[in-house]
């Protein structure tokens, strides 16, 4: 279970930092 939520908040945090950066790019 603490693996599965560290997975989610992982994906989540990679999800952010892309949205940030094509942000920056664009």
């Amino acid at each position: 279970m603490l693996r599965g939520f560290m997975l989610h908040d992982i994906v989540a945090a990679i999800g952010n930092i892309d949205v940030v950066f094509g942000s920056v790019d664009r």
